[in-house]
């Protein structure tokens, strides 16, 4: 029997100079590039129908608290919570999570070189991590997640 499990990861981008802010075809670009990774690389017997951004507002990074002060400048973590659909036997569905983490793991340099090409001048020594967040935490409207999702040019979600 299959069964679809919803995922909460988070993307940690690190190193971010203060005052940047991903603009909304930038966070579509992660996205994309994120799912492509997932289809083109999963030889598991999981497959990801969805990723999307789960932040309410695109146009709002949720900014760690925690400002680094480096040598030559004020740099902030930028986080973006993915919602990630996984279908899957239901007997393993347990195990996704962690597949999922370990696979965005596996793939950081590829995640840290495809931010960095996003602009280069100014994320050029973006780190990037991967956790997981209390969907609880970041207040999403399936609803207005949909309409923001079909306002895109491609949407994000896999068919």
């Amino acid at each position: 029997e299959m069964e679809e499990t919803e995922h909460h990861v988070k993307l940690n981008l690190a190193n971010v100079p203060a005052g940047y802010r991903l603009s909304a075809s930038d966070r579509v670009s992660i996205l994309r590039f994120v799912r492509e990774l997932l289809t083109d690389n999963l030889v598991h017997s999981f497959r990801f129908v969805e990723v999307a951004d789960a932040s309410i507002d695109r146009n709002q990074n949720l900014v760690s608290p925690m400002l680094q002060h480096t040598r030559q400048s004020i740099t902030i973590t930028i986080s973006l919570p993915l919602r990630v659909v996984a279908h899957g036997p239901a007997n393993e569905s347990d195990f996704a999570l962690a597949y999922l983490m370990d696979f965005l793991e596996d793939h950081k340099l590829d995640l840290e070189m495809f931010v960095k090409s996003l602009d280069w001048n100014k994320l050029k020594n973006v780190s990037t991590s991967i956790g997981t967040y209390d969907p609880a935490s970041i207040n999403v409207e399936p609803e207005a997640e949909m309409v923001e999702m079909e306002e895109t040019e491609h949407p994000v979600q896999l068919t």
